[in-house]
């Protein structure tokens, strides 16, 4: 039997075709770093390794103040689920943008960064004959030679044996880190899912564990 969070169908349906829906997937741009709402601010959650944002110093809990001179939060409440939403600028690829930071103490830091494309791989499948790209994983190789692989938006089971294959492909890290991010409706049983295709044991989402390069059986 499957649970679900409370609330977990507040939001409006997507409406329109899937190849539609998915089709800004296609050519993802970053200046390095990403970025989410907690209490009303947009904090810095994540910055990759070798990035234009790393090597300009921006740090994981910064606040991001302002894009382009605008705040990315813009104050309104979503009224379906209470939360503040936010806008999205409109970047360019290589194009200087200034980015406004605030640290942990209240330090001013202005920015000026050039978003790429991002380094990603492309999960993708058929869908009436057309190949359709649905969502890209983010791949690192981390100093310590760990591989880094995020998908983004990590809410269909369709993403499950894609997932499987990425990692087999590579030339046996040392360690895989998975980062799956907005999982959709409080779907804790597709995460689970997708840890059952390395680890024969039940794991802890969110707790470190190892894998040791054997494929359980299912």
């Amino acid at each position: 039997m499957l649970g679900e969070l409370g609330g977990s169908h507040l939001r409006a349906s997507m409406t329109g075709r899937f190849e539609d829906m998915y089709k800004d997937y296609q050519e993802p741009i970053s200046a390095g770093f990403i970025w989410q709402v907690y209490g009303g601010r947009a904090v810095v959650t994540q910055v990759f390794p070798e990035s234009l944002a790393e090597k300009a110093g921006v740090q994981r809990g910064w606040i991001l103040d302002k894009i382009k001179g605008e705040s990315p939060v813009d104050g309104k409440l979503d009224t379906a689920t209470n939360a503040p939403t936010f806008r999205a600028p409109i970047l360019d690829v290589g194009k200087p943008e200034s980015y406004m930071f605030i640290d942990q103490d209240e330090k001013e830091h202005l920015i000026t960064l050039s978003p790429e494309k991002e380094d990603k791989t492309l999960l993708r499948w058929t869908i009436n004959d057309k190949d359709i790209h649905y969502e890209p994983v983010l791949s690192h190789t981390l100093p310590e030679g760990y591989l880094y692989l995020l998908i983004k938006n990590f809410n269909s089971f369709r993403l499950l044996n894609p997932l499987k294959s990425r990692i087999l492909v590579e030339d046996s890290p040392p360690g895989v880190i998975l980062d799956l991010r907005y999982n959709n409706g409080g779907m804790e049983f597709l995460m689970k899912s997708a840890l059952k295709r390395f680890f024969q044991d039940d794991i802890i989402i969110g707790t470190r564990t190892y894998y040791d390069g054997e494929l359980p059986r299912i």
